[in-house]
């Protein structure tokens, strides 16, 4: 299964990606020197790059983490083609036939909760940022990605596997807001 580690890793070119089912594990290796590179939220690396444990060499947003001022990003790096934002989002969507004012009621409230102190706080120890835009601006967040990620999967020979049951094409989702966590 591709994941965005994946993809992003497979942008460099003539790498082995190694697939690993979490993040512990890859942690492991790279300490133990048993890879020589990995594609990780700040949020789960950030206590190692501390310790000097390992070396950013960069981040994959349109801006410098807040977390990591110094470290430059993939496009200050040269690689402006890895380099996106945000990393892993998640998404409410309601199914197709939903009607405007309930969509658009949904992404007013949720924006809202998503602006309070506490939701403010508990994103950033969590190194997430909040993606705060109208079910239209989703949209076209989405039809970027669907443009984006097809020639990468197809170079990298990513294989379509079925793992799970929700199917958001199937049931006819539509956004309705988003929380970027990068």
């Amino acid at each position: 299964m591709g994941i965005p580690s994946d993809f992003r890793f497979n942008l460099f070119g003539k790498r082995s990606s190694v697939p690993y089912r979490g993040g512990e594990q890859v942690r492991i290796d790279l300490l133990g020197g048993r890879i020589d590179m990995n594609i990780a939220p700040v949020s789960n690396v950030i206590a190692m790059i501390g310790q000097r444990q390992i070396r950013p060499l960069a981040v994959t947003g349109l801006t410098r983490d807040k977390a990591l001022p110094d470290v430059p990003t993939m496009t200050e790096s040269g690689y402006p083609e890895i380099g996106f934002h945000p990393d892993i989002w998640q998404a409410v969507v309601a199914p197709i036939g939903t009607p405007v004012a309930i969509v658009n009621k949904l992404n007013a409230e949720i924006n809202e909760s998503l602006k309070t102190p506490e939701v403010t706080a508990t994103f950033a120890r969590l190194g997430f940022d909040a993606m705060i835009n109208s079910p239209q601006e989703f949209a076209a967040f989405l039809a970027v990605q669907a443009q984006k990620w097809p020639p990468v999967i197809k170079a990298a020979n990513i294989q379509p596997q079925r793992i799970g049951a929700l199917n958001s094409s199937r049931f006819g989702l539509r956004p309705a807001s988003v929380a970027s966590l990068v």
